[in-house]
């Protein structure tokens, strides 16, 4: 079993990247055995990370497509050594993007290394990196079109793989999109040549006819998405309170001196390639600083990682003009590169212990293990309530689910005479952030459950009491 298939987002992604292994991007809906349960809502019987299509009668992913097509590549999503392979190889291009891209913007190798380490040690980046959601790859996927813009003015194969690559940021995550208005800029600034403007769009013309197909067939429309419009969400009266919060939280996302560092070099440092850099982090954080979730908890933060090493160039700049105006000799500020390396990674690893960063592995563990239970231990023919793990029971069983956050009380009532009727196992999965909800079926019907087992770390299991449905 894979132990990265858990929550809602990373279900979510390993479900659509199994149905892209079978060759398809829907499915039927899972119903139990009995042609009664068809007369309800679908959305009843719907896992986290589908939604069901009244007009082909399936369930489609409503997650983005660009991650699932990567760990659907050979069947990378079932083997968990492979998963770990490819996260691994994902932050090792992350640092080699940033040391080229510092070869470009003219940092000395020193400064580089710093860059490199910083990011390296960030809490946030390590979090992506074991979790199973965008933000690690939308973050190397930026890296990577930054460097393209950059070699584009030199080379025409990097303008065609730009537009290749920004095509895949935005399949993996649709506010990517905002890498385009950094690429023109570099394009720009660089006074790079409208061909190579056009063989950008050559580049991305592929991916951007599969994108209208895909959404097309998925949601019925070539610019809809699977989830509700970012524009909901952005409002101007998030904006001060965000920008609040990222002088918070980016404190421990990044050392503080690097932060105090990189905004110094706004109004310090005479550098073209400076300026190259904020156009790839200004539009990332400024998207963000209107979006309602920025500012809810830390590890909301994740949002802007792509933008989080053009901090850390920022900070590079200032050094190295500093130093370069005390002419300070290369032993010494190799001597300096080592101390800020040092407390970076110091500053990281202390951040992740407070923040239990890699208490998120315990986290995405206990799905595999309450699905590992139930395929030892409930009959076949069990139907399973639940919301929290329903994406993971989707990929790891083959149990209906039925989502206990969504039948009126009525409905609830039907359903459950049917399941009596019919001599149908109901079991209730829940996590205990479920067991106090206020909807939640343990406080709906506290009589009806009788608790069967601890199945995870803080995932119970309950049976529904024959004779009191």
């Amino acid at each position: 079993m894979n132990p990265i298939a858990g929550g809602s987002d990373s279900s979510g992604y390993m479900n659509f990247a199994r149905l892209l292994d079978e060759g398809k991007v829907e499915e039927a809906l899972r119903l139990p055995k009995e042609t009664e349960f068809a007369s309800f809502r679908e959305a009843l019987f719907a896992p986290l990370g589908f939604r069901y299509q009244e007009s082909s009668q399936k369930l489609s992913p409503t997650y983005p497509a660009g991650m699932p097509l990567a760990l659907s590549i050979g069947g990378l999503h079932r083997s968990t050594f492979a998963l770990k392979c490819f996260w691994a190889s994902t932050a090792l291009l992350t640092f080699l993007g940033i040391w080229k891209i510092g070869g470009l913007v003219e940092l000395r190798e020193s400064w580089r290394f710093y860059v490199v380490v910083t990011v390296l040690a960030s809490p946030m980046l390590l979090w992506s990196s074991i979790s199973l959601m965008t933000d690690a790859l939308a973050a190397c996927q930026a890296v990577w079109c930054v460097y393209l813009a950059l070699k584009s003015k030199e080379a025409k194969w990097a303008a065609i793989a730009l537009g290749t690559l920004l095509g895949w940021a935005v399949l993996t995550r649709p506010t990517n999109a905002l890498l385009f208005a950094t690429a023109l800029g570099l394009f720009a600034l660089n006074r790079i040549p409208i061909s190579k403007l056009l063989l950008m769009c050559l580049g991305g013309a592929p991916v951007f006819i599969f994108w209208v197909w895909m959404n097309n067939s998925l949601y019925g429309s070539p610019f809809a998405f699977g989830y509700s419009p970012l524009s909901r969400l952005l409002k101007w009266e998030h904006f001060l309170p965000t920008v609040w919060y990222y002088a918070k939280t980016l404190g421990f996302l990044l050392p503080f001196l690097a932060l105090l560092t990189a905004v110094l070099s706004l109004f310090s440092v005479r550098n073209r390639h400076l300026w190259m850099i904020v156009l790839w982090g200004a539009p990332i954080f400024l998207f963000y600083a209107f979006y309602y979730y920025t500012s809810q908890t830390w590890w909301y933060s994740r949002f802007v990682l792509p933008g989080m090493p053009a901090i850390a160039f920022a900070s590079a700049f200032w050094f190295q003009e500093r130093c370069h105006k005390l002419r300070s000799g290369i032993r010494g500020e190799g001597g300096l590169v080592l101390l800020l390396g040092v407390i970076a990674i110091v500053y990281g690893y202390y951040w992740q212990d407070e923040l239990r960063v890699l208490g998120q592995t315990e986290i995405e563990d206990r799905y595999r293990d309450e699905c590992a239970w139930a395929n030892a231990n409930l009959p076949a023919e069990s139907l399973i309530v639940c919301m929290q793990a329903s994406g993971a029971i989707y990929y790891y069983t083959d149990f209906p689910i039925l989502r206990w956050d969504w039948p009126r009380e009525e409905e609830w009532e039907q359903l459950m005479e049917i399941a009596a009727r019919k001599e149908i196992p109901v079991y209730a999965f829940l996590h205990y952030s479920e067991q106090d909800k206020e909807n939640s079926p343990l406080l709906r019907f506290p009589d009806r459950w009788e608790f069967v087992e601890d199945v995870a770390w803080r995932a119970k299991a309950f049976r529904l009491v024959e004779g009191a449905r």
